[in-house]
């Protein structure tokens, strides 16, 4: 199994996953104990204690749709 993006484990720290995206980082974190994945959720965390993850998750939607629009146009 191959790690979720960190972008899915932000959206998980921030409580805004949810359906089988959130029951997969939850098995990954739980079941799989992968301590890369675990490492970026206590950056994560830690980042949301310190500012909010918002500004993050806000970038991350932008340079998906930039990317994602870049591949369907002529």
């Amino acid at each position: 199994m191959s790690c979720p993006a960190r972008h899915w484990l932000a959206r998980h720290v921030a409580g805004s996953l949810d359906g089988g995206p959130l029951e997969y980082v939850r098995f990954h974190l739980a079941e799989m104990k992968c301590e890369w994945c675990q490492a970026n959720v206590d950056d994560l965390e830690r980042l949301e204690s310190e500012t909010d993850l918002e500004p993050l998750l806000e970038r991350v939607g932008q340079s998906t749709l930039q990317f994602l629009r870049s591949r369907t146009r002529p």
